[in-house]
């Protein structure tokens, strides 16, 4: 740690200003409120700079006010000693938080003054600026205008490459360039569709609004003020708000796989937020609070050990560590009638901050959710019109749109395997937004993609065969060989030749063979297409030439469970590595038109989620879960299936298990 040293004039200069004793009290100030304290909460070195107190002016705004703390206890902030507070601007981050970040960070506009850090901190608490604050990642490499620009956007109906747009906050999800969602050409040509696309979008940007809005005033200030390099320079992040307005329900991601963590946790806690007016924080591997707010995430080894290792910060808002320790977990049957009534304790109801680790398994929509949903889109609605020419055919269409949300979408549980979420526009929005990966991770999936998928690649032709496998064939779900799978390849291409082969001479790929994108966890999947590939005989069983598309940095973990892989493992292989290949196979699998997945498995549930919706490369796609199948070879069991075929599967497999058994026994 470096001192810095003044010269003797300054430091004389020093010693005669400090008789003041307005300058003393700013000296205090200092020490006792810890204002360089960083905001990473993993992290909870003390940050200082340079500059003298009389250069920095007041830390707090005679205007600030403290939020309502309901928080039972406070953690003590030591003094800091000289020496800590003379570090140089050099080493004033602490070491997860010196990234390009920091390099990327464009200069303020505003050259011709530079704010003070207390124009910069007008808006926030004594308490807040005091902390230690529980920040957002800046590993994520979100830059002080990119940050505000999410917060302040208006969701404007303008061109998809300007600023300030709907496609800016829609292009932060995992769905492609090309898919419906993101090119927002729906302008009634094709009546109803167009109305169920853009009634989606507007759930999308419902959540997003209800995460970001109360940033806003903050958002606003820094960015007439310039206020990025000083914030940053003292400890608080470019996506680091307090947002004093806002109430919180902090949610800890449970350890599960992904698919369930994200469409079971994160979704729910998503419903929660909206029904109860509250911002959602997931949060992981915290110093403070209860037990499930401090066990780390299975799914994440960056420092942080939470979902901001790979996705986006749920919000921009954040809270001190003194709110997450006093904060009131709900118990199971208050969480669950928050589920059920969309209801607080009543003696809780106005906490700034409560916590909910509830169950991860299906929930109702709460009431107040749907309320909340079309207030927003009201709101969104009404921007549109005003910021858009009344000739936009769009305008109308979108209006229309709102209605759409409000229905069901009929499905026959007869004649269909039914899951949690599957013909929900609500839920697979919120899948949407839970699942935005940061810049980062954004581009190293960009660069993957890029890798895998070959020239000439035409969605329209191509299937899509995501296999999982390994510990999932042990106990929930039945599996199939892998020649098995290539004749249910054979018989998706018997149903659908005629459209490909209508599709390839369009296109001019008549000659062209069909892409098979490949995709498992399992190193005996491809060990087994090896051999495939090499019998003759079974390939003849295909009715059509193929090449396949596999992702190369797939990590072959075994599991859905990262942490079952890393006990038996090579130490580089890491947590964050295994997300990336999941979640670049996930986005891999959205390039292919014709997709079939094992509904067990909440993975491809979560695929297809994203295909349903309009996510993938094609411009409609068609999936089915094996479960639905109409050949019996290929209609596969779950463990909790109670149709008449799986209950007799069920039994005939435990006679067996019975008969070897006693076969061991004798």
């Amino acid at each position: 740690m470096r001192r810095v040293k003044y010269p003797k004039d300054r430091k004389k200069q020093q010693t005669l200003k400090s008789t003041s004793t307005i300058q003393l009290f700013g000296l205090i100030l200092i020490a006792a409120s810890g204002i360089m304290v960083s905001s990473v909460y993993f992290h909870w070195e003390k940050l200082a700079t340079a500059p003298l107190p009389h250069e920095l002016g007041p830390l707090v705004s005679p205007k600030a006010k403290s939020p309502p703390n309901n928080t039972s206890r406070t953690l003590p902030t030591s003094d800091i000693s000289s020496e800590k507070t003379q570090k140089s601007e050099d080493s004033v981050m602490n070491k997860h938080t010196q990234s390009p970040l920091v390099e990327r960070t464009e200069k303020p506009k505003h050259t011709a003054k530079q704010p003070t850090l207390e124009e910069c901190l007008a808006l926030n608490s004594a308490d807040w600026i005091k902390g230690p604050r529980l920040g957002n990642s800046q590993e994520g490499h979100i830059s002080v205008d990119s940050g505000i620009d999410m917060i302040i956007n208006k969701a404007e109906l303008s061109a998809p490459k300007q600023s300030g747009s709907i496609h800016d906050l829609l292009k932060e999800t995992i769905c492609h360039d090309s898919s419906r969602f993101l090119n927002f050409t729906d302008d009634g040509s094709d009546g109803e569709r167009s109305k169920y696309f853009w009634a989606l979008r507007l759930i999308y940007l419902s959540f997003h609004s209800h995460q970001h809005k109360d940033a806003i005033d903050e958002a606003k200030l820094r960015r007439d003020l310039g206020c990025g390099d000083i914030l940053l320079k003292n400890g608080i992040g470019p996506f680091d708000f307090e947002c004093p307005k806002a109430k919180f329900i902090v949610v800890p991601m449970g350890e599960m796989g992904l698919g369930a963590a994200m469409r079971l946790g994160a979704v729910n806690a998503l419903f929660a937020g909206i029904a109860t007016n509250r911002t959602i924080l997931l949060i992981n591997n915290a110093p403070v609070g209860e037990r499930s707010v401090r066990k780390p995430w299975v799914h994440a080894s960056c420092k942080r050990k939470d979902i901001q290792c790979f996705f986006m910060p749920p919000t921009p808002c954040t809270i001190t560590q003194a709110e997450l320790a006093g904060a009131y977990a709900l118990g199971r049957s208050e969480y669950r009638r928050m589920f059920k009534f969309g209801e607080i304790p009543h003696e809780h109801a106005n906490d700034r901050v409560i916590i909910a680790n509830f169950a991860i398994r299906p929930k109702a929509t709460p009431p107040g959710f749907l309320s909340g949903i079309m207030k927003y889109s009201d709101e969104i609605i009404q921007n549109i019109a005003e910021t858009t020419s009344e000739n936009d055919p769009r305008v109308e269409i979108i209006r229309l749109s709102k209605d759409v949300i409000l229905e069901e979408r009929p499905f026959d549980r007869e004649t269909r395997y039914y899951y949690f979420g599957v013909e929900s526009q609500i839920h697979h929005a919120a899948v949407f937004y839970a699942m935005r990966p940061n810049p980062l991770n954004a581009e190293k999936m960009e660069t993957i993609l890029n890798e895998v998928i070959p020239a000439g690649f035409n969605p329209e032709i191509s299937f899509g065969l995501p296999i999982r496998a390994s510990d999932k064939c042990l106990v929930e779900s039945e599996c199939l060989s892998f020649p098995q799978y290539m004749r249910l390849m054979g018989q998706i291409w018997n149903v659908h030749k005629s459209s490909i082969e209508i599709s390839s001479e369009a296109h001019g790929l008549s000659n062209v063979s069909t892409s098979i994108v490949l995709t498992t966890e399992s190193k005996s999947v491809l060990e087994d297409k090896k051999k495939f590939e090499t019998n003759h005989t079974l390939r003849a069983q295909v009715p059509f030439e193929y090449n396949f598309v596999t992702n190369q940095h797939d990590v072959m973990q075994e599991t859905g469970l990262p942490n079952d892989f890393l006990k038996n493992t090579a130490a580089e292989v890491t947590a964050d590595q295994i997300m990336l290949s999941a979640v670049s196979s996930l986005k891999a699998q959205l390039m292919a038109k014709f997709t079939v997945g094992n509904c067990c498995s909440n993975f491809h549930l979560l695929l297809f989620d994203f295909l349903q919706d309009g996510c993938g490369a094609a411009k409609d796609n068609i999936g089915q879960c094996l479960q639905d199948n109409e050949d019996p070879e290929f209609r596969l069991c779950c463990q909790w299936s109670k149709s008449d075929e799986c209950l007799a599967k069920a039994e005939a497999k435990q006679k067996q298990e019975n008969r070897t058994k006693e076969a061991k026994q004798q």
